[in-house]
């Protein structure tokens, strides 16, 4: 039912790179099945609860956002427009802001504006023109 992966086992196996490669030598070698099971359950299990502790922050980031939306000077639903746009793209730019909510170019402006004045958002290329816009609050949840 999940769009996009949520356990990152990769990860897990990427720092345990030597015990990975050691036990499929195992299973190889000597059959040792049960120890690759073991292990592979282990990477399972943290995976998991990395993201159980992910997918808790985002939540809580949600609901802050959507308190602090409310009493911004702009129709919270046009925040509320950008915003989740921005949970599936959380780097973007004004032009696809603006395909994808259909909010009008002066409105997605001041409501933009807003969202960067709020720090809800940020700009990531220092340009007036042909600007980009970081969810950033939502990217450090992932990059920790």
């Amino acid at each position: 039912m999940l769009d996009k992966s949520c356990l990152y086992i990769s990860d897990y196996i990427e720092r345990n790179k030597d015990t990975y490669y050691d036990m499929l030598t195992r299973v190889r070698t000597h059959d040792d099945m049960i120890s690759w099971i073991k292990f592979f359950l282990e990477a399972v299990i943290e995976t998991s609860k990395t993201a159980k502790e992910k997918f808790r922050k985002v939540v809580e980031l949600t609901m802050e956002t959507d308190k602090v939306i409310i009493n911004l000077p702009v129709k919270t639903e046009n925040a509320k427009k950008v915003i989740d746009v921005m949970y599936n793209e959380p780097i973007i730019n004004r032009k696809k802001l603006m395909e994808i909510t259909n909010i009008k170019p002066s409105t997605l402006k001041d409501t933009v504006n807003v969202l960067l004045e709020n720090s809800i958002i940020v700009e990531i290329t220092g340009y007036s023109r042909n600007q980009v816009f970081a969810f950033q609050n939502y990217i450090d949840l992932f990059l920790k």
